[in-house]
């Protein structure tokens, strides 16, 4: 097969279809990036220029490699982030030997003992990092801590169609963004309410879905012709089971999204991109039925997610965005060689189901020998050619 774009590849693979090689995704979300502390370790291990990495979740602090990166190790994916694609930038240094480039309105403030604190552009309320820490762990108010552009309505949609046309025009990368969705939480009260108040859930989040209706045809109509997937987060499982009973999710989750899902199928050819960490497989055939196109981070070190028997019994019928490589026990602690065996294996897995876009079990964190995280990229490009050249 004749070489493709990172675009064809990506949109084949999505597709069940024959691709070149397996795609990689490392930056194109939110869930299958690399911390910006271990993105700068890894530049300095190749010899780069230290260039900031660009950071487009502050809460994560993950970031958005750069072209040479993209280059070296043949990454497909791309996030339609607005913030980044305006590309106002300030530099934020969090300690002694990093500093990155962040939104020029996000509010961060030193603290005498080494800590930052973030301040939630709306809410005012804060998150913590503390000292010596790689994220903003500390729950002080509800809600993910993100830039804020400052822009609303038609200025907010005309600024992101904007954005798409460019990254389509100027790259052949895929592009992948952010919708509505979410109707799954851990939190406590939920949880209790699921049980106690099914009625009233209902009925809260199919009014929700109505809303979220309204705003995905705005997104659609503004860059639905140049992104390949539209992404929800909603962690439904945990280590070793799901967050909640499938036969609950059945009857108060599922049947949301599958009406979100059904409009987006409707009207646009974009594929439906759900992030769930943990132990999922009891529900991976209801969310089969229900629509999903796209699976991340597929959490094989989970209850019941065995990379094996994933691929066996779901490939073919949903795309693994993920599960490429375990971040909990393999990549922070193996030797590279072990690093590498243990990615090709998984490339041969589910390379041949051809819905697979390979990426690590959600980010690759601070802390992480570069050593490992360029054995695993060269390992899914190298035996990722050999799986499509069989």
């Amino acid at each position: 097969m004749q070489r493709l774009t990172s675009r064809e590849r990506v949109w084949r693979a999505v597709n069940f279809q024959p691709v070149d090689r397996v795609p990689i995704c490392l930056g194109g979300a939110t869930s299958a990036t690399i911390s910006a502390f271990a993105y700068q370790d890894l530049r300095r291990w190749l010899h780069l220029e230290d260039k900031p990495p660009r950071v487009h979740d502050l809460m994560q602090v993950v970031c958005l490699p750069h072209e040479d990166i993209y280059g070296r190790y043949g990454l497909d994916v791309v996030p339609l982030s607005l913030p980044v694609r305006l590309g106002r930038w300030k530099e934020w240094v969090p300690r002694e030997g990093y500093r990155f480039n962040v939104y020029e309105n996000a509010d961060l403030r030193p603290q005498p003992d080494g800590a930052w604190k973030l301040r939630h552009p709306r809410s005012g309320k804060f998150v913590t990092m503390p000292p010596g820490g790689w994220f903003f762990d500390d729950l002080e108010g509800a809600g993910w801590y993100g830039y804020d552009t400052g822009l609303q309505g038609d200025d907010y949609w005309r600024a992101m169609e904007e954005a798409a046309r460019h990254l389509y025009q100027s790259t052949d990368y895929a592009i992948r963004c952010d919708g509505p969705g979410g109707y799954f939480s851990t939190d406590p009260n939920f949880l209790m309410r699921m049980l106690l108040e099914p009625a009233a859930v209902n009925d809260e989040l199919a009014a929700r879905v109505d809303q979220d209706l309204k705003t995905l045809d705005c997104l659609l109509q503004a860059v639905g012709k140049y992104v390949f997937a539209v992404g929800a987060a909603d962690d439904m499982g945990a280590q070793n089971s799901e967050m909640a009973r499938p036969e609950l999710m059945r009857k108060l989750i599922f049947p949301h999204y599958k009406r979100l899902i059904a409009h987006l199928h409707a009207h646009s050819p974009a594929k439906f991109w759900l992030h769930s960490c943990g132990s999922i497989a009891r529900i991976l055939p209801d969310l089969v039925a229900i629509g999903v196109d796209i699976l991340n981070p597929v959490q094989t070190s989970a209850a019941g997610m065995d990379a094996e028997h994933l691929a066996r019994t779901f490939g073919g019928k949903i795309v693994f965005a993920g599960g490429g490589c375990d971040t909990q026990r393999v990549l922070p602690f193996a030797t590279p060689e072990e690093v590498d065996r243990h990615v090709r294996e998984r490339v041969r897995l589910f390379g041949p189901t051809r819905g697979f876009l390979f990426a690590a079990v959600h980010n690759v964190v601070a802390g992480v020998p570069p050593a490992n995280v360029d054995a695993m990229l060269k390992a899914a490009l190298d035996e990722g050619r050999k799986i499509n050249a069989a």
